[in-house]
């Protein structure tokens, strides 16, 4: 069986890396809290962007 072509990835660094990701998502979801209590044309535009980021970050840690 040969080789794959890409490096395997040590389940120390996968879980370093869903650690950083799962903080970025801690950090998201206060951010959104907060967001959520302002009324503001700039507040709401980064909610938005907000809710896109938090569910790709999501999806991506749900993976690893």
């Amino acid at each position: 069986m040969a080789e794959p072509a890409y490096p395997r990835i040590s389940s120390d660094a996968t879980e370093a890396v869903k650690a950083d990701l799962d903080r970025r998502i801690v950090q998201l979801q206060i951010e959104r809290a907060a967001l959520q209590k302002e009324d503001d044309k700039a507040s709401r535009e980064r909610l938005g962007k907000l809710a896109k980021e938090l569910s790709e970050l999501e999806q991506r840690s749900a993976e690893l």
